[in-house]
């Protein structure tokens, strides 16, 4: 399985994105989107390294812990019950962002789904 160029990744001023002196990508290639939108988009992409860390931060810090559950989640009410819902929610889309941003092992038989 080949993995990503590690980060930091920066955004240059003619729009490449830079990880350790050489560029990996272009984010003014696009002849279909405006400017403002290009450098946004090379930003974000830049970006890209630092949020998969920190999504793989909240889903190990809610994956260690030790306490019971109702310490992270209240307790299902009318009122609580929203609140962890929303909770799971977030924690499930956490996880589904890291599993978009890693690269499949296609010889464990990993899919896209």
């Amino acid at each position: 399985m080949t993995e990503h160029t590690p980060g930091p990744w920066t955004r240059d001023e003619a729009g490449f994105i830079m990880a350790d002196g050489e560029t990996i990508a272009d984010s003014q290639c696009s002849t279909n989107l405006d400017i403002d939108e290009r450098e946004a988009n090379g930003t974000l992409i830049a970006a890209a390294p630092d949020l998969l860390e920190a999504c793989k931060g909240i889903v190990d810090g809610f994956d260690e812990w030790e306490g019971p559950e109702e310490d992270i989640l209240p307790p299902p009410s009318d009122r609580a019950c929203c609140a962890r819902n929303r909770k799971v929610r977030l924690y499930e889309a956490v996880q589904a962002a890291i599993l978009k941003a890693e690269p499949l092992d296609k010889e464990a038989g990993d899919v896209v789904e």
